[in-house]
């Protein structure tokens, strides 16, 4: 009789084990692998940047790729350091948002990107058109930073850290 109930709970047991790995890992995981794509800023991969414009206040950088090099066309022409400029692209296209929130007609001011504290304009193959960021005022927590991507009629918001990595100068993105 107790050799009955030991091999009933142990297909219990492994039917449950059965169920919590099916259930918790492989279909969670691939759920929440989809989700992550889907909150990506953007859909294009980093290796498909050949231009990029960062508009700060009066200062504006135009960054351009030739062969594997990147060079600073704008405002002084010089080599820029490779690693700094793609840790910026890749900061922005890897970079996922937090939450989204319904943009309301005249509201842009209300989290700084009626006139927006830094702007980047991204050109290369497989992007289609310019494509655009806006970054404007950090969330009442100082966390979080509210964006807006293409003129689009929604605002999201991401880490704050993000306007830290693409916050730098010229002379900080020149080959040294």
């Amino acid at each position: 009789m107790i050799q009955k109930r030991i091999v009933f709970f142990a297909v219990i047991f492994a039917l449950l084990g059965a169920f919590y790995y099916f259930y918790e890992i492989t279909w969670t995981g691939k759920k929440k692998e989809a989700l992550d794509k889907s909150k990506k800023l953007f859909k294009f991969k980093a290796e498909d940047v050949e231009g990029l414009r960062i508009k700060k206040s009066k200062i504006t950088l135009i960054l351009k790729k030739e062969q594997e090099d990147w060079f600073i066309i704008e405002p002084v022409r010089a080599k820029g350091n490779k690693a700094d400029i793609e840790s910026i692209i890749n900061a922005l296209v890897s970079e996922h948002w937090i939450r989204e929130l319904m943009l309301e007609e005249g509201r842009l001011a209300d989290f700084g990107l009626a006139q927006p504290a830094i702007l980047i304009a991204m050109k290369g193959k497989n992007l289609g058109r310019e494509r655009t960021i806006q970054l404007g005022s950090k969330s009442p927590t100082g966390s979080f930073l509210y964006v807006r991507i293409d003129q689009e009629p929604r605002i999201l918001m991401v880490h704050s850290w993000l306007k830290n990595i693409v916050n730098k100068y010229s002379d900080e993105l020149s080959k040294k």
